[in-house]
């Protein structure tokens, strides 16, 4: 199909889906006689039932990806995969609103969803604060074979009222792997409290956390952290990688940059290949816009390793994979629409999308 006749199509379809112009007209996006469960994938069912949602959708080779980036009008596929994963059966799968629990977001407007979101046992000698909430989300790998596994933590970055809780999470979920793609303020304003020390024991009411070791690799750092529960005595390493050079709704661009954030992407993805009870932790200010690229790039090489793996032959190129094997095809726009599905707004920009997709 022409890359003229290609736009036309889409353009007719999202103005019948999505313009909004008549009042009369209803919207099959809000009308629609969907059933909630809890924690179905609600677009998915828009996906099966529309054909130019399925060609939208449909995977690509993985060497034919930039040639359909450049002849597909992928700032209209975005406002789409907005409109699909922003309905109001989506508003409903959110947390109820909860007076206490809303000190502790970050931003007002970024809530985990009630199915997936990280819950404490509930203790009722520790105040409400403490213990029974924090803005985080368990996400589910995109490529697994049955699609059930969690490997990532999407969440907030602390603030000083979650800085216990926080690590609370990590030591009750085990986490030995974090992924900080924030730095601590961006144009005066606070992005994420600073949850470690330099050089000095950052101590909390149950936790000691010690920086053993730092190396600077590009942007980005990589710390090794001891991570000492000062109750039981018990200590576990943490890796802490931070690029703190990413700014918000921005991507990194110089070639430096690109392969500095890509290595980060890999070592995330060796760790969940090694160890498949592994669930890594993933942040940035908000948990949404570049935590949501960070997981599509580690889910795209965890992918593209998956790949190289079943090939008898190492030295083929991107063609003579796709060639030999008919599972390499992608669908950068489904594996975005099903991280959305699992945490509100994820890769939130059209820029971080394309990205998401042109790396």
């Amino acid at each position: 199909m022409s890359k003229g006749r290609d736009l036309q199509m889409n353009t007719s379809f999202e103005k019948e889906y999505f313009s909004g112009s008549s009042s009369d007209e209803e919207d099959p996006f809000t009308t629609h006689s969907l059933q909630l469960h809890g924690d179905e994938d609600i677009s998915i069912e828009w996906v099966n039932e529309c054909e130019d949602l399925k060609n939208i959708a449909k995977p690509i080779r993985l060497d034919m990806i930039m040639d359909a980036i450049k002849n597909r009008d992928i700032e209209m596929e975005f406002r789409i995969l907005i409109r699909i994963t922003e309905t109001n059966f989506h508003t409903k799968k959110i947390i109820d609103y909860c007076p206490q629990s809303m000190k502790l977001n970050r931003y007002a407007s970024v809530l985990p969803y009630s199915f997936n979101r990280v819950v404490f046992e509930k203790d009722p000698t520790i105040d409400f604060e403490t213990n029974q909430y924090i803005n985080a989300s368990m996400i589910k790998g995109y490529f697994e074979p049955d699609k059930q596994r969690v490997k990532y933590i999407a969440t907030q970055a602390p603030m000083c009222n979650t800085l216990e809780t926080f690590w609370q999470m990590i030591w009750k979920l085990n986490i030995r792997d974090i992924f900080c793609l924030t730095k601590a303020q961006e144009n005066g304003k606070e992005m994420a409290h600073i949850y470690w020390k330099s050089t000095d024991d950052f101590l909390l009411d149950e936790f000691k956390i010690k920086v053993q070791s730092k190396v600077e690799e590009g942007i980005a750092i990589k710390r090794d952290i001891d991570f000492i529960n000062t109750f039981t005595k018990e200590n576990r390493e943490i890796l802490h990688y931070h690029i703190e050079s990413w700014d918000d709704d921005k991507v990194p661009t110089s070639p430096g940059d690109i392969d500095a954030l890509l290595n980060v992407a890999e070592q995330c993805a060796k760790e969940l290949e090694t160890n498949k009870e592994a669930k890594v932790l993933v942040h940035c200010s908000a948990g949404i816009g570049r935590t949501g690229v960070f997981i599509c790039l580690v889910e795209i090489y965890s992918f593209l390793s998956s790949l190289a793996g079943k090939s008898k032959n190492m030295n083929l190129s991107i063609q003579e994979v796709c060639n030999e094997d008919p599972t390499a095809v992608i669908s950068i726009f489904d594996l975005v629409r099903s991280l959305r599905e699992q945490r509100w707004g994820s890769v939130k920009t059209f820029v971080t999308f394309y990205y998401s997709g042109t790396i």
